[in-house]
Formats: C-alpha cells, sequence, structure tokens
C-alpha cells in the first residue's frame, strides 16, 4: 500500500473520482435511479455537501462523518433527501455515512450549513456510494478482494462507467502513462482500461 501511494497517488485518484462523480450527477439531474434494492426516484437537485463552507468543521466538531452529496429525490411517496458518497474504493464505504440517522443530523442540528438549504423535507431514505464500474469493484463486491471486507450490499452501489482520459488528463501524469505503455508495447492500453490506467 505505501509502494502504490507514492507521489499522493490515492490522493490524486479520489481527487479525480470526485470529479467523475460530480459530472455523472450534474448530467442525471433530471433522470431517474434506483439504488438499496428497490428505492426508485428522479433526481432533482444536487447539494455539494463537501463545498460548502464550514461544513466539515461542524461535521468534524459533532463526530459526524458526512455523504460528499445531498440529494433531492422525487418518489412516488414524495420529495426526499437521499445521502450519496463518491467511493473509488468501495471497501471503505460505510452504511452509516450515507444513513437516514447522519442525514438528519446534519439538517436538523442548530448552525448546520446545510439547514438553510433544506429548510424543510418530507423525509430521508438511506442512501448509496458511487464507485467506478470495473474490476475491482467487482473483486471487492464479490468478497475477493480489497484491504478490507466490505460492508455494503452490491445493491448500495451506483456504479458509473469511469471517463478514464479524464480522470487522467493532466500532461505530466499522463504523458509519463505512455512513456511506460510504450516499453512495455502497450501503447494506449490504459485509456480503455482502468485497471491498468491504475497499474501506471
Amino acid at each position: 500500500m505505501n509502494l502504490a501511494d507514492r507521489g499522493g497517488a490515492s490522493g490524486f485518484v479520489g481527487t479525480a473520482w470526485g470529479q467523475q462523480c460530480n459530472t455523472w450527477l450534474s448530467d442525471h439531474t433530471g433522470a431517474p435511479i434506483m439504488w438499496g434494492g428497490g428505492n426508485l426516484g428522479t433526481i432533482r437537485r444536487v447539494i455539494d455537501v463537501d463545498a460548502l463552507p464550514g461544513m466539515a468543521a461542524f461535521a468534524s466538531a459533532r463526530a459526524l462523518q458526512n455523504p460528499d452529496y445531498l440529494l433531492e429525490i422525487e418518489t412516488d411517496d414524495g420529495m426526499c433527501l437521499v445521502g450519496a458518497d463518491a467511493k473509488f474504493s468501495v471497501e471503505t464505504a460505510k452504511p452509516r455515512q450515507v444513513s437516514t440517522v447522519i442525514i438528519s443530523a446534519l439538517v436538523d442540528t442548530p448552525g448546520s450549513p446545510l439547514a438553510s438549504l433544506v429548510p424543510a423535507f418530507e423525509s430521508a431514505i438511506d442512501g448509496f456510494f458511487l464507485s467506478p464500474d470495473f474490476e475491482l469493484t467487482d473483486l471487492v463486491l464479490e468478497g475477493r478482494g480489497g484491504i478490507q471486507r466490505v460492508s455494503i450490499d452490491a445493491s448500495d452501489v451506483v456504479r458509473i462507467r469511469p471517463d478514464i482520459a479524464a480522470m487522467f488528463d493532466r500532461p505530466d501524469i499522463s504523458q509519463a502513462m505512455d512513456v511506460l505503455a510504450r516499453i512495455d508495447q502497450q501503447p494506449n492500453a490504459w485509456t480503455t482500461s482502468l485497471t491498468i490506467a491504475l497499474y501506471y
């Protein structure tokens, strides 16, 4: 793990995946979504919780691990709040982070930066995680890989097809990856496989 993280690789990949999730949620506002083995609704609004000034300090002071996003989703039963969190490595996902308990605590606690954004909501539903649709997610959910045993069900994961070129669209990184791929006589292989891109 230490070798793989040289140069801050995990931080870079996590940030890049967060940007992918931002784009996906923006593109899917107004579109239907299913999660949790039976929850179905239409995304009406996306609140980027991590981007709210003071949110990190507010949550940390109360031992609350906030989800990356709060979604207003319209269901047959009305409008509800749903937590969603970007998780590149699904084995680190914890159900509590997107639970109704956390959502209620974040919204209802006096002084919350979220209070004015969602002044009233009818209900909340346990949320989901946004993870890449590729081989390593499969392995972890099947219990055959990962740093630790996965604690969520596959139905709690909304899988997103990654835009690999966009994730590594930084000249110093992509050019170095090109050089390594040519040495291995695998030109352009990393542009079509996220697993190979992570290797380089």
